[in-house]
């Protein structure tokens, strides 16, 4: 009884906070945005035209090797159209992958991608933490 008591608590808190994380203030203008960009972390070209992307996932030595390979091909489409997107990954296990996103959401600091199932990806859809 008293672990449903805390999962609930613990559920009615985690839906506050995505709440209260959707509350962003309106959009900046044009002027304002541009140089926002880079200060929030997102997705920001540098001045020679490289975009990093922030890619959080889990802390698995196959996988990241498994990813950096797809990287390495995704550079090499149409001789390198891509070639100025890296990624910077962030790894954590997995007992600390859901604790890590929602308190990064709630702090409005969401990576660009990250890595998660697909119940927890129709939570954050439906909280309009995630873009399709």
């Amino acid at each position: 009884m008293r672990s449903k008591k805390f999962l609930w608590i613990a559920n009615f808190l985690l839906v506050g906070l995505l709440i209260l994380s959707a509350c962003q203030p309106a959009a900046p203008t044009a002027e304002e945005g541009s140089t926002d960009a880079a200060a929030e972390g997102g997705e920001a070209a540098s001045a020679d035209g490289t975009v990093t992307l922030r890619f959080f996932a889990l802390t698995d030595e196959d996988q990241l090797n498994a990813w950096n390979e797809m990287l390495d091909a995704f550079h090499q489409i149409e001789d390198g159209k891509y070639a100025n997107v890296e990624i910077e990954f962030e790894t954590v296990p997995f007992q600390e992958m859901f604790p890590k996103i929602e308190s990064s959401v709630a702090a409005g600091l969401p990576w660009d991608i990250f890595q998660a199932d697909g119940p927890d990806m129709k939570h954050y859809g439906f909280n309009k933490v995630v873009m399709p």
